[in-house]
């Protein structure tokens, strides 16, 4: 998607578990917030470390990434 400080690229995967994977990319010098389906009970990891997540139901959202970023989204029982 193209805005006035670069291109964003975004693209996603389901997970064999039954989670997902996404990849973001931003502009240098831009900040963004996502916001990621998941249960009460999943893991929720910004470039391979557990999000500090303080919720008890709905969708996850992760502010101030920046650049390109990686969430992960890992069901658990």
């Amino acid at each position: 998607m193209p805005t006035p400080q670069g291109t964003i690229r975004t693209a996603w995967r389901r997970t064999a578990d039954g989670g997902f994977r996404l990849v973001v990319e931003a502009p240098p010098g831009t900040t963004y917030t996502a916001t990621v389906p998941a249960a009460a009970t999943a893991e929720v990891r910004v470039d391979g470390e557990k999000a500090d997540l303080s919720r008890t139901s709905g969708p996850a959202t992760l502010s101030g990434l920046s650049r390109t970023t990686t969430i992960t989204v890992e069901p658990r029982s």
